[in-house]
């Protein structure tokens, strides 16, 4: 299979699209950690690991833009501009999710609903983390194949991508899973403030997995072209 990079013809701008992949990825790796203090209760460190997150998420955004000014109007080669486009741009989203993710962090203590009788929740929201970033980390990965030599082979990459899609596939049903334990919890003192956030939390964390399945997709398409 021809090296990615040559279809896209020798002025696509990788070391701007892989300045743009490290910031998002610094973003995925920092969900557990202010997750995690959050579930502590320590809220001053869950505002400095959020100022972080927003940092790379802005850093990130300023990649996508000079991409965005890089790219000529018309077709590189055989690969299309919308195609690519939409692929940098479902990247970027992966970061906009984790930025989410922590603005609901910093809006209230959090709230962890009780055990259903069946499973505690803790456990079933780092499944879902785990899902998550599992799919982001092997869309970014992809990236990387943009700017290589060589591509793996078609039987490869389709494996890799086939991954991705279980990924988030899990991450659907783990994402159910932990709405339906924070709707199952009927305490007469919880207020539905705290049930919301923690909702939006969830999704925020579950459509890491849909952009980085969406990533797959373009990227499938452009190899195809």
């Amino acid at each position: 299979m021809a090296s990615l990079s040559k279809m896209l013809g020798s002025s696509f701008p990788c070391d701007e699209l892989l300045e743009h992949r490290r910031n998002v990825l610094e973003c995925v790796e920092l969900m557990k950690p202010i997750l995690e203090t959050a579930f502590q209760g320590d809220m001053e460190k869950v505002h400095t690991i959020a100022d972080v997150v927003f940092s790379l998420e802005h850093k990130a955004d300023e990649h996508k833009n000079k991409l965005r000014n890089k790219f000529p109007k018309s077709l590189w080669k055989s690969v299309s501009r919308y195609d690519l486009l939409s692929y940098i741009r479902k990247q970027d989203s992966i970061a906009d999710k984790v930025e989410d993710m922590s603005v609901m962090l910093l809006m209230r203590k959090l709230w962890i609903p009780r055990n259903d009788g069946k499973r505690d929740f803790e456990p079933e929201l780092w499944k879902l983390v785990e899902y998550s970033q599992k799919a982001a980390y092997l869309a970014l990965d992809l990236t990387n194949s943009m700017c290589e030599r060589k591509l793996p082979d078609s039987e490869e990459i389709m494996k890799l991508i086939q991954e991705i899609n279980q990924n988030e596939h899990d991450a659907d049903i783990q994402q159910f899973r932990l709405l339906r334990m924070v709707l199952n919890d009927n305490r007469a003192e919880i207020h539905f403030s705290d049930q919301y956030v923690m909702m939006e939390i969830i999704r925020a964390v579950g459509d890491i997995a849909n952009k980085a399945e969406s990533m797959s997709d373009y990227f499938r398409l452009m190899i195809a072209e």
